[in-house]
């Protein structure tokens, strides 16, 4: 059986408002660049960044202290990317968070294929 959810645990709420945001900062910075180069990747980036943002905003209206969430293989690929994204205005507390969010979203996305 082949597994198409990730999922990340014990998220607290600090954490989440870090990759919330990120996230709408690196859908807002998709380049014009990839837009011509890749058009349809970058659409489709767009499209799942955008809906991501407001799946993990009304995560955050839910006002727990820890969250688990779990994502479509899309939707993991396309918040990889945005951890894989370099910002140099990150602190380095969103620094670390991305950093173990990239880790894990890498390694369950590699267990599925």
């Amino acid at each position: 059986m082949i597994r198409n959810k990730v999922t990340i645990t014990k998220v607290d709420y600090s954490q989440l408002e870090a990759i919330h945001f990120e996230l709408e900062m690196y859908a807002k910075n998709i380049s014009p660049d990839d837009l011509r180069k890749d058009f349809l990747n970058a659409i489709m980036t767009l499209d799942i960044a955008h809906s991501l943002f407001f799946f993990l905003r009304n995560k955050l209206e839910t006002d727990k202290t820890q969250y688990t969430i779990s994502f479509s293989a899309s939707q993991a690929a396309v918040l990889l990317k945005c951890c894989y994204w370099t910002r140099v205005q990150r602190s380095p507390y969103t620094a670390n968070v991305m950093l173990k969010l990239s880790l894990l979203l890498d390694e369950q996305l590699k267990a599925m294929v």
